[in-house]
């Protein structure tokens, strides 16, 4: 890591405590994991492959082939894809057909489906979600992880948390870091990243939470490493920022560690000429 306060920052973040240049404020309902709020979905393995791949899983997965295509049963978020999944609400990208003879494994994997879906391989150079909600119901795939809550108001103030800037630098604390601009997490380590309570927020500050996602749920949004200069980035910031509580002095905070993390060459890449435009982006008395 190159700036030293932006570590301390993120060690403090995964403890649930936000902390910069003197100023620090705990979060209201504490911290937990991932595996303690959600019921993390099954690997790609056991969902299935795609076509004429090796045959393992339930089903063979196809390409849909345009929005009425992502339509029906059996669809699946399985590949990334950063210029379709640019809004935190996505398409699936896969249409599934039973593989014969494993009808009860179908079965099994149906029960697992769900709307809420976490990236097991971030490109932060590239794509724009760390976390990302479908329609309808959806298997997973080798690129996303189903996360299941019974109740859609905590999924949405997830959404709102991994997407912001805190989430994701919690999640980089927690990835791995072998290729700049990339962190691949496997599917058994997801459980422990961790994740506010929000399970225990109550009900009208989870019914304000939701709402104001679904304000955003169509904004498009620029790749992570961009964040810097993303409205409706800084937007999804402030929503978190007052879900935590956090006081108005300490936004900048927010803003300053945004600023700081999508320098990180392991956030951006070796790009120096993304770097030097975004030195340029800063204002001058915060360089």
């Amino acid at each position: 890591m190159k700036h030293v306060e932006l570590a301390v920052a993120a060690k403090q973040l995964t403890k649930g405590r936000l902390i910069f240049a003197g100023l620090s404020k705990a979060f209201p309902f504490g911290m937990t994991s991932l595996g303690e709020i959600f019921e993390i979905g099954p690997s790609h393995d056991s969902i299935g492959h795609l076509e004429k791949g090796d045959g393992r899983g339930a089903f063979e997965f196809f390409p849909v082939q345009g929005e009425t295509d992502a339509i029906g049963a059996d669809r699946s978020l399985w590949a990334a894809d950063s210029k379709a999944q640019s809004c935190l609400v996505v398409p699936p990208t896969h249409k599934g057909v039973p593989v014969k003879g494993r009808a009860r494994k179908c079965e099994e994997m149906r029960a697992l489906r769900g709307r809420l879906f976490y990236a097991r391989n971030m490109r932060w150079t590239s794509q724009a979600l760390l976390a990302a909600m479908t329609k309808n119901d959806a298997m997973g795939g080798s690129a996303w992880t189903v996360l299941q809550h019974q109740d859609h108001r905590v999924c949405k103030a997830f959404m709102l948390w991994a997407n912001s800037t805190l989430g994701m630098i919690v999640h980089w604390t927690r990835g791995q870091r072998t290729h700049s601009g990339r962190s691949r997490t496997q599917v058994k380590a997801l459980g422990k990243i961790p994740c506010p309570r929000l399970d225990a927020l109550g009900d009208p500050v989870l019914d304000r939470v939701a709402a104001r996602f679904d304000e955003l749920a169509f904004r498009p949004l620029l790749p992570v490493c961009q964040s810097h200069a993303d409205e409706t980035r800084r937007e999804i910031d402030s929503v978190t920022a007052e879900l935590l509580d956090v006081p108005k002095r300490m936004r900048e905070v927010v803003e300053t560690l945004r600023f700081l993390w999508c320098r990180e060459p392991s956030v951006h890449g070796w790009n120096q000429r993304a770097l030097r435009l975004l030195a340029k982006a800063m204002p001058a008395d915060r360089r």
